[in-house]
């Protein structure tokens, strides 16, 4: 049963999903991240790297409903397409400086409870996070876009004719 919504289902039931799987996701990546950096800097205590990993986690999976409120506004097969790239653009950045500095601050806070010193220049990463960032999101986006046509509704198979 659906409510009307064009994509099939109500708003909330998709951004459900997109949720559930974009933050499975991003854990999974973010692990595979943390397990690396494990082995390409030996010499670095573990925490370091499961603090940084796991933060950006959170951060990203605090923010996803900045993507979906972009997506709502304008899905990529939305028309006019210079509106839609647009509001996919100001997503991207919304998204990316929400992640970006929701991450820095709680690497500094953990960090700091640690005891563990720790620098991070904001305006020296910022494109760097950018680009990964960037990566995701459109990414994202598609699996969002590919979630609404998957739950979408079928069309109704014509009425059976006249009843006698």
């Amino acid at each position: 049963m659906t409510s009307g919504d064009p994509s099939g289902t109500n708003g909330r039931s998709i951004y459900w999903r997109a949720y559930a799987l974009f933050s499975v996701t991003v854990v999974a990546l973010n692990t595979v991240n943390m397990f690396t950096a494990f082995q390409d800097r030996p010499h670095e205590p573990w925490v370091i790297a499961a603090v940084q990993e796991s933060t950006s986690a959170a951060s990203a999976v605090a923010f996803m409903w900045i993507a979906f409120v972009a997506f709502r506004i304008a899905p990529p097969d939305s028309r006019p397409v210079w509106r839609m790239l647009a509001v996919q653009a100001a997503g991207l950045l919304a998204f990316a400086t929400a992640h970006i500095t929701g991450f820095l601050l709680l690497r500094m806070l953990v960090f700091r409870l640690l005891g563990i010193a720790s620098e991070f220049d904001l305006a020296d990463r910022f494109v760097y996070e950018l680009r990964k960032d960037a990566f995701g999101y459109f990414i994202g986006t598609a699996a969002l876009w590919a979630i609404t046509r998957l739950y979408a509704a079928k069309p109704s198979p014509p009425p059976a004719g006249p009843m006698k």
